[in-house]
């Protein structure tokens, strides 16, 4: 269904109900979320940068010593960034507006 989409025709497609989800069941995805920051071995100071960020989720479990960079390609998740990391950068993949060596991880 999804072979010739972009990630934008997707998230016009999915992403209103993933949002609903995440919001209704805002735990559903705690294994999966918890087991991406085991394996990126965060430690103090360093930045992390989460690219696609969706709608920030990933932000809250993360400790608020390590630097967060959340990067979406749609704008459609742009107003759900988090309270506690407010900016969720939007941009293509292709033309990230960050400096090259900006995050020691990416998720």
């Amino acid at each position: 269904m999804f072979a010739s989409s972009s990630y934008t025709d997707i998230f016009a497609q999915r992403g209103p109900q993933y949002q609903e989800a995440m919001e209704r069941w805002p735990a559903a995805r705690d294994a999966e979320f918890a087991a991406i920051i085991a394996d990126a071995e965060l430690a103090p100071g360093l930045v992390l940068l989460d690219a696609p960020a969706g709608g920030g989720y990933l932000s809250r479990y993360i400790a608020p010593d390590v630097q967060v960079l959340e990067l979406e390609t749609t704008t459609g998740f742009h107003p759900h960034a988090t309270a506690t990391r407010p900016q969720i950068l939007c941009s293509s993949l292709d033309a990230v507006p960050l400096a090259d060596a900006c995050a020691d991880r990416v998720v």
